[in-house]
């Protein structure tokens, strides 16, 4: 192994830890009120549903975890050189999924209780 390549070991091993860590954070709703800036509308009751942004976030935050360690995973499986080609590939996907899905559609909005429509 180069120096090069054990700098790349370095980073994907760092990315992997990092999103593992804000997975589980964001999985045990600690992020939710950081992610939604405790949005509240005139009643006092929440915009946005935080149990569903919380589980959403966490699962792309495993899905960039498995990026990197694909990552890792190409430069230590001798003949496994594809997965340093994909785990970019994939990362990058992940990240243009979660921003159209959560751009379209309110999909975290609190529907209104009681009200036929929302002002």
């Amino acid at each position: 192994m180069n120096q090069e390549s054990d700098i790349m070991l370095v980073a994907f091993i760092i990315f992997f830890v990092v999103f593992v860590i804000l997975a589980v954070l964001t999985f045990m709703g600690k992020t939710a009120t950081f992610v939604t800036g405790g949005k509240t509308d005139e009643t006092g009751d929440p915009i946005y549903d935080e149990k569903a942004i919380s589980r959403f976030l966490g699962v792309i935050m495993c899905l960039l975890a498995v990026s990197a360690l694909m990552g890792f995973l190409g430069y230590i499986i001798p003949g496994a050189t594809w997965l340093i080609i994909a785990a970019p590939i994939t990362f990058i996907a992940v990240l243009l999924f979660a921003l159209v899905y959560v751009n379209t559609d309110n999909r975290f909005v609190i529907k209104a209780k009681g009200r036929r429509f929302r002002k």
